[in-house]
């Protein structure tokens, strides 16, 4: 997995590079949470604990299974 540290407004981004999608982690004074018509793929609010686990969850995808975007859907929900 690789990974590009980067500064955004007040605070700090982190962008981990699978091989099939893209894990953004934002945090700055004004980052929140938000809901799209496609899928809850921005989760706002959350703690480190809750971070780390969906990171892991999403870094250990199959990521050339039939049923990734089913699985990465499961995690965001």
């Amino acid at each position: 997995m690789k990974f590009k540290l980067g500064k955004i407004h007040d605070g700090s981004q982190i962008v981990l590079s699978l091989d099939c999608f893209d894990i953004s982690i934002v945090s700055h004074r004004y980052s929140y949470g938000d809901r799209t018509e496609f899928v809850n793929d921005v989760k706002g609010w959350l703690d480190e604990d809750s971070v780390t686990n969906i990171v892991d969850r999403l870094s250990s995808l199959d990521q050339t299974s039939d049923r990734l975007v089913y699985n990465i859907l499961e995690i965001l929900q």
